[in-house]
Protein backbone atom coordinates (compact mmCIF):
# COMPACT_ATOMS: atom_id res chain seq x y z
CA UNK A 1 0.00 0.00 0.00
CA UNK A 2 1.53 3.73 -0.96
CA UNK A 3 0.92 6.38 0.92
CA UNK A 4 2.33 9.91 1.37
CA UNK A 5 2.77 11.06 4.95
CA UNK A 6 2.01 15.28 5.46
CA UNK A 7 4.84 15.55 7.58
CA UNK A 8 8.30 14.11 7.42
CA UNK A 9 9.16 10.12 6.30
CA UNK A 10 8.65 6.75 6.54
CA UNK A 11 11.07 3.84 6.77
CA UNK A 12 11.00 0.82 4.57
CA UNK A 13 12.96 -1.75 3.64
CA UNK A 14 13.92 -2.42 0.04
CA UNK A 15 16.75 -4.59 -1.26
CA UNK A 16 17.58 -5.43 2.37
CA UNK A 17 18.25 -1.74 2.84
CA UNK A 18 16.62 0.85 5.30
CA UNK A 19 15.60 3.49 2.96
CA UNK A 20 14.07 7.24 4.38
CA UNK A 21 11.33 8.98 2.01
CA UNK A 22 9.97 12.03 2.44
CA UNK A 23 6.50 13.39 2.89
CA UNK A 24 4.46 15.50 1.52
CA UNK A 25 6.38 18.56 3.01
CA UNK A 26 10.13 16.95 2.10
CA UNK A 27 8.66 16.76 -1.42
CA UNK A 28 7.72 20.23 -1.45
CA UNK A 29 10.73 21.80 -0.72
CA UNK A 30 11.23 25.27 -2.89
CA UNK A 31 7.63 24.77 -4.07
CA UNK A 32 4.01 24.66 -2.37
CA UNK A 33 2.60 22.20 -0.44
CA UNK A 34 -1.50 22.00 -0.69
CA UNK A 35 -3.53 20.31 2.01
CA UNK A 36 -7.06 20.24 2.26
CA UNK A 37 -8.80 18.90 4.95
CA UNK A 38 -6.53 20.87 7.00
CA UNK A 39 -9.23 20.43 10.00
CA UNK A 40 -8.33 16.53 10.43
CA UNK A 41 -4.61 16.30 10.56
CA UNK A 42 -3.57 13.75 13.64
CA UNK A 43 -1.20 15.23 16.40
CA UNK A 44 1.85 14.07 14.50
CA UNK A 45 1.17 15.78 11.49
CA UNK A 46 0.65 18.81 13.52
CA UNK A 47 3.61 18.57 15.53
CA UNK A 48 5.62 18.48 12.19
CA UNK A 49 3.63 21.64 10.49
CA UNK A 50 4.60 23.46 13.79
CA UNK A 51 8.37 23.09 12.98
CA UNK A 52 8.09 23.94 9.22
CA UNK A 53 6.17 26.90 9.36
CA UNK A 54 9.19 27.78 11.99
CA UNK A 55 12.33 26.97 10.83
CA UNK A 56 11.36 25.50 7.33
CA UNK A 57 13.41 21.87 8.60
CA UNK A 58 11.85 18.45 10.36
CA UNK A 59 13.71 17.01 12.39
CA UNK A 60 13.79 12.65 12.14
CA UNK A 61 14.58 10.81 15.11
CA UNK A 62 13.65 6.86 13.63
CA UNK A 63 15.59 3.82 13.99
CA UNK A 64 18.49 5.31 15.08
CA UNK A 65 18.45 7.82 11.82
CA UNK A 66 19.05 11.58 13.45
CA UNK A 67 18.78 14.03 10.65
CA UNK A 68 17.57 17.30 9.52
CA UNK A 69 15.05 17.87 6.50
CA UNK A 70 14.93 20.87 4.31
CA UNK A 71 10.89 21.64 3.94
CA UNK A 72 11.34 25.19 2.55
CA UNK A 73 7.61 25.17 1.49
CA UNK A 74 4.80 27.64 1.37
CA UNK A 75 1.44 26.17 2.51
CA UNK A 76 -1.71 26.56 1.38
CA UNK A 77 -4.34 24.41 3.35
CA UNK A 78 -8.19 24.12 3.59
CA UNK A 79 -9.86 23.36 6.06
CA UNK A 80 -14.01 22.74 7.00
CA UNK A 81 -16.25 23.97 9.90
CA UNK A 82 -17.27 21.55 12.54
CA UNK A 83 -20.62 19.85 11.96
CA UNK A 84 -20.73 21.08 8.25
CA UNK A 85 -21.53 24.97 9.25
CA UNK A 86 -19.56 28.03 9.88
CA UNK A 87 -21.14 29.51 13.04
CA UNK A 88 -20.76 33.00 12.77
CA UNK A 89 -20.80 33.66 16.52
CA UNK A 90 -18.26 31.39 17.31
CA UNK A 91 -14.39 32.43 17.15
CA UNK A 92 -12.89 30.88 13.67
CA UNK A 93 -10.61 28.76 16.35
CA UNK A 94 -13.88 26.99 17.93
CA UNK A 95 -15.21 26.62 14.12
CA UNK A 96 -12.58 24.34 12.58
CA UNK A 97 -11.15 22.91 15.84
CA UNK A 98 -7.19 24.28 15.52
CA UNK A 99 -5.19 25.91 18.00
CA UNK A 100 -4.73 29.88 17.76
CA UNK A 101 -0.96 28.94 17.85
CA UNK A 102 -1.44 26.81 14.67
CA UNK A 103 -3.45 29.93 12.90
CA UNK A 104 -1.23 32.58 13.74
CA UNK A 105 1.49 30.92 11.95
CA UNK A 106 -0.35 31.20 8.27
CA UNK A 107 0.35 34.92 6.59
CA UNK A 108 -3.08 35.44 5.47
CA UNK A 109 -6.59 33.41 6.70
CA UNK A 110 -9.64 33.84 4.54
CA UNK A 111 -13.54 32.73 5.83
CA UNK A 112 -15.31 31.71 2.29
CA UNK A 113 -18.53 31.20 3.47
CA UNK A 114 -21.49 29.10 1.74
CA UNK A 115 -24.59 31.81 0.94
CA UNK A 116 -28.08 31.13 -0.84
CA UNK A 117 -27.84 33.92 -3.36
CA UNK A 118 -29.94 32.21 -6.24
CA UNK A 119 -27.92 34.32 -9.43
CA UNK A 120 -24.35 32.97 -7.92
CA UNK A 121 -25.76 29.06 -7.57
CA UNK A 122 -27.16 29.47 -11.22
CA UNK A 123 -24.08 30.80 -12.78
CA UNK A 124 -22.65 27.45 -10.69
CA UNK A 125 -24.87 24.94 -11.48
CA UNK A 126 -24.66 26.31 -15.51
CA UNK A 127 -20.97 26.17 -15.59
CA UNK A 128 -20.72 22.76 -13.78
CA UNK A 129 -23.29 20.89 -16.00
CA UNK A 130 -21.38 22.40 -18.84
CA UNK A 131 -17.89 20.78 -17.93
CA UNK A 132 -20.06 17.57 -17.20
CA UNK A 133 -21.57 17.78 -20.82
CA UNK A 134 -18.28 18.80 -23.10
CA UNK A 135 -15.34 17.90 -21.20
CA UNK A 136 -13.79 21.40 -21.57
CA UNK A 137 -14.01 24.85 -19.87
CA UNK A 138 -16.60 27.16 -21.24
CA UNK A 139 -16.21 30.22 -23.20
CA UNK A 140 -15.20 33.06 -20.86
CA UNK A 141 -18.23 35.94 -20.42
CA UNK A 142 -16.93 39.62 -21.14
CA UNK A 143 -14.47 38.49 -23.54
CA UNK A 144 -11.70 37.21 -20.93
CA UNK A 145 -9.02 35.09 -22.44
CA UNK A 146 -7.04 32.20 -20.72
CA UNK A 147 -3.20 32.47 -20.46
CA UNK A 148 -2.10 28.93 -21.57
CA UNK A 149 -0.23 26.50 -19.40
CA UNK A 150 2.86 27.07 -21.07
CA UNK A 151 2.96 30.82 -20.93
CA UNK A 152 1.89 30.41 -17.00
CA UNK A 153 4.21 28.09 -16.17
CA UNK A 154 7.38 30.51 -17.94
CA UNK A 155 6.07 33.32 -15.81
CA UNK A 156 6.47 31.30 -12.54
CA UNK A 157 10.02 30.55 -13.48
CA UNK A 158 10.76 33.68 -14.25
CA UNK A 159 9.38 35.17 -10.86
CA UNK A 160 10.87 32.32 -9.10
CA UNK A 161 14.38 33.84 -10.22
CA UNK A 162 13.59 36.58 -8.54
CA UNK A 163 15.07 37.76 -4.70
CA UNK A 164 13.42 41.31 -4.27
CA UNK A 165 14.86 42.80 -1.67
CA UNK A 166 13.51 45.60 0.97
CA UNK A 167 15.51 49.04 0.69
CA UNK A 168 16.63 50.38 3.81
CA UNK A 169 14.58 53.76 3.30
CA UNK A 170 11.62 51.42 3.39
CA UNK A 171 12.37 49.32 7.03
CA UNK A 172 11.13 52.11 8.68
CA UNK A 173 8.04 52.80 6.87
CA UNK A 174 7.03 48.90 7.45
CA UNK A 175 8.24 48.80 11.39
CA UNK A 176 6.59 52.06 11.70
CA UNK A 177 3.07 50.24 10.09
CA UNK A 178 3.54 46.81 12.36
CA UNK A 179 3.46 49.25 15.56
CA UNK A 180 0.34 51.47 14.41
CA UNK A 181 -1.03 47.94 13.99
CA UNK A 182 -0.34 46.32 17.34
CA UNK A 183 -1.91 50.15 18.87
CA UNK A 184 -4.86 49.34 17.29
CA UNK A 185 -5.26 45.37 18.22
CA UNK A 186 -4.15 46.50 21.58
CA UNK A 187 -7.16 49.63 21.78
CA UNK A 188 -9.83 46.73 20.23
CA UNK A 189 -8.45 43.99 22.22
CA UNK A 190 -7.94 41.95 19.14
CA UNK A 191 -4.43 40.55 19.77
CA UNK A 192 -4.84 36.82 18.97
CA UNK A 193 -3.42 37.57 15.13
CA UNK A 194 -1.26 40.46 16.27
CA UNK A 195 2.29 39.58 17.37
CA UNK A 196 5.41 39.69 15.73
CA UNK A 197 4.88 37.24 13.15
CA UNK A 198 3.09 39.90 11.82
CA UNK A 199 6.15 42.10 11.21
CA UNK A 200 7.02 38.90 8.91
CA UNK A 201 4.68 38.19 7.25
CA UNK A 202 4.10 41.58 5.81
CA UNK A 203 8.13 41.29 4.40
CA UNK A 204 7.19 37.94 3.33
CA UNK A 205 4.26 39.32 1.64
CA UNK A 206 5.26 42.69 -0.33
CA UNK A 207 8.30 40.82 -1.31
CA UNK A 208 6.14 38.04 -2.72
CA UNK A 209 3.88 40.86 -4.70
CA UNK A 210 7.60 42.20 -5.76
CA UNK A 211 8.29 38.96 -7.42
CA UNK A 212 5.49 38.22 -9.36
CA UNK A 213 6.41 41.86 -11.16
CA UNK A 214 9.57 40.66 -11.22
CA UNK A 215 11.35 43.65 -9.38
CA UNK A 216 14.49 43.56 -7.91
CA UNK A 217 13.59 46.03 -4.54
CA UNK A 218 10.37 45.98 -3.23
CA UNK A 219 8.62 49.52 -3.52
CA UNK A 220 6.22 51.17 -1.11
CA UNK A 221 2.86 50.06 -3.12
CA UNK A 222 4.32 46.29 -2.61
CA UNK A 223 4.31 46.78 1.52
CA UNK A 224 0.61 48.73 1.13
CA UNK A 225 -0.89 45.80 -0.85
CA UNK A 226 0.49 43.71 1.96
CA UNK A 227 -0.92 45.63 4.67
CA UNK A 228 -3.88 45.63 2.34
CA UNK A 229 -4.29 42.32 2.70
CA UNK A 230 -3.64 41.68 5.95
CA UNK A 231 -5.92 44.29 6.77
CA UNK A 232 -8.80 42.71 4.86
CA UNK A 233 -8.05 39.10 6.64
CA UNK A 234 -8.20 40.77 9.89
CA UNK A 235 -11.74 42.07 9.35
CA UNK A 236 -13.09 39.27 7.77
CA UNK A 237 -12.06 37.45 10.23
CA UNK A 238 -14.09 39.55 13.24
CA UNK A 239 -16.63 40.69 11.29
CA UNK A 240 -17.53 37.98 8.83
CA UNK A 241 -17.93 40.25 5.75
CA UNK A 242 -16.71 39.81 2.50
CA UNK A 243 -13.88 42.00 1.92
CA UNK A 244 -13.60 43.00 -1.80
CA UNK A 245 -9.64 42.05 -3.24
CA UNK A 246 -9.01 44.04 -6.16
Amino acid sequence: MKFISINSSRLFYRLDELVLEGGALVLADQGICCIDEFDKMTDHDRTAIYEVMEQQTISIAKAGILTSLNARTSILAAANPAYGRYNPKRSIEANIQLPAALLSRFDLLWIIQDKNDREIDLRLARHIASVHQTGCQPELENNHQFVDMKTLRRYIATCKKKQPLVPEALLDYVVTAYVELRKQARVSKDMTYTSARMLLSILRLSTALARLRCGDLVSKDDIDEALRLMESSRLLLKDNENVPIR
